[in-house]
């Protein structure tokens, strides 16, 4: 049962660094037309509205989105290729719908994109980390192997 488990884990981890690359590929022209903002529509928990348009804000070190007129966001720091996820908001009338795991997972692939490390100092976030133990970002977390 052990090894199907793990064949099972490596498979969906080709397939997804598979996606991974054909979702980077369709980026890069939007990436060229706006390279401070980068635009990434999320299906992942998507609500009975659609798909979360997650926004990569560089500048303000953030992944943010806009939800019924309000804003989520994830906050960073950037030092030494290390980003510090220090802190998730969601606003009130918009928990539970799992937008911040949303938002984690964008700035998770990011993270993972950019070839960099991850510093999970906001506790939603390494208990999303803790909970799931996706293959894909454990090499990512700083203090992590596999």
């Amino acid at each position: 049962m052990y090894a199907f488990s793990l064949f099972y884990c490596l498979l969906m981890y080709q397939i997804r660094q598979k996606l991974t690359s054909a979702f980077i590929s369709t980026l890069r022209p939007q990436l060229l037309i706006h390279p401070t903002t980068t635009t990434l529509t999320s299906n992942r928990n998507m609500s009975a509205s659609g798909s979360y348009n997650v926004v990569h804000d560089p500048a303000g070190q953030q992944f943010y989105l806009d939800i019924e007129g309000e804003r989520a966001k994830l906050e960073y720091t950037l030092k030494d290729g290390v980003y510090d996820l220090y802190h998730t908001f969601t606003p009130t009338s918009c928990r539970g719908k799992g937008i911040a795991k949303v938002l984690a997972y964008n700035a998770f692939d990011h993270v993972v994109l950019s070839g960099g490390k991850m510093k999970l100092t906001c506790s939603y976030l390494l208990h999303l980390h803790e909970k799931e133990q996706n293959p894909k970002y454990i090499p990512h977390v700083y203090g992590e192997s596999l």
